[in-house]
């Protein structure tokens, strides 16, 4: 008596081109007894034909009604890339969202911070998003320290109290992305000790204590969106984006798409529409919240400033690219 797996290979060899539903629908068809209904055959179908995933499923294609399965190349076994970055993340929270960036905790400005959370708040904003570089982490940075400035536990303990507030302020969403000066916990931790960086203990998430606050982390290089807008710290974008005149500008020019950044401490917006009209490309970069003049550089262009981003059903947002000045809004 033949088993399942003869009876579909029977069918196989009658309808070479029909897909695994037609043929699991023509086993049940003609063998009731031995298949009680679609899904069943269709398991047995799957193995024997090569589509047993969903990679392989998306293959079968379907052209006037005709079936037809593309060829696979027989004998090759491929082991599965590893994929380095974790997949992007998108946070479509419809509502206002306060986006703040480079605050630099401890060398925070308290009055370009309170400003912009007390603009947030009354601006009805529900959500809140760090872009990056909340803490600085001076003494484990890979440049000359002052050893006379404060270490990563002292900042810890400025920055937390900051977090909680923002969790109490804003009852939506809590998003902090990792930007370049968090980067330094994980790079120092693997210059001098990568066995313990591979510990779940020592995890940047629990170094920085998110999870017990109450923010949702967004790793260093992970890609994320809020609605449909783009966003990076900016640490992210390909090299050769230092110090460009017009910083939106220099995002567009590497992006080629909408984009929202920090960063570079410099409120900047650029517009960019193809030449048949058909298609406007706005991008943004925000400024920051830290001191304006710090000791490594206190001759800059820097400004304070921060972003309102309004995200409607659908994913659609308008993005309110704000300044600070002698604590003033504009």
């Amino acid at each position: 008596m033949p088993s399942k797996s003869d009876k579909i290979r029977t069918l196989v060899a009658e309808y070479p081109d029909a897909p695994a539903r037609t043929l699991a629908r023509e086993a049940v068809k003609r063998w009731p007894k031995t298949f009680k209904d679609i899904e069943h055959a269709r398991s047995v179908v799957r193995p024997i034909l090569g589509v047993s995933g969903p990679k392989l499923r998306s293959q079968m294609k379907s052209t006037s009604g005709k079936f037809y399965r593309l060829p696979r190349p027989a004998g090759f076994q491929i082991p599965p890339g590893v994929r380095q970055l974790p997949k992007p993340l998108n946070f479509s929270d419809v509502g206002k969202w306060l986006v703040i960036s480079d605050c630099h905790v401890p060398y925070h400005d308290e009055h370009a911070l309170l400003t912009a959370l007390d603009y947030g708040v009354k601006a009805g904003c529900k959500h809140v998003c760090i872009n990056g570089d909340f803490y600085d982490f001076y003494r484990i940075s890979q440049w000359e320290r002052d050893p006379e400035m404060r270490n990563p536990q002292e900042e810890l303990d400025t920055g937390k109290p900051i977090l909680e507030q923002l969790v109490k302020a804003f009852t939506g969403r809590h998003v902090y992305k990792i930007g370049n000066h968090e980067d330094r916990y994980e790079r120092y931790l693997m210059s001098v000790s990568p066995e313990l960086a591979m510990c779940r203990a020592f995890r940047l998430v629990k170094f920085l204590e998110l999870e017990e606050v109450g923010f949702e982390m967004v790793a260093s290089k992970q890609e994320y969106s809020i609605g449909k807008l783009p966003v990076y710290h900016g640490h992210e974008l390909p090299k050769g984006l230092t110090n460009p005149v017009n910083i939106a500008r220099g995002v567009y020019l590497r992006l080629q798409d909408p984009g929202l950044v920090g960063h570079w401490h410099k409120t900047s917006s650029h517009t960019e529409t193809s030449a048949r009209k058909r298609r406007m490309t706005v991008t943004y970069s925000t400024g920051c919240l830290c001191d304006l003049k710090p000791a490594y550089g206190s001759v800059n262009s820097w400004n304070h400033g921060f972003a309102v981003v309004t995200v409607e059903a659908g994913g659609g947002y308008e993005v309110e690219n704000k300044t600070i000045l002698e604590g003033k809004v504009y």
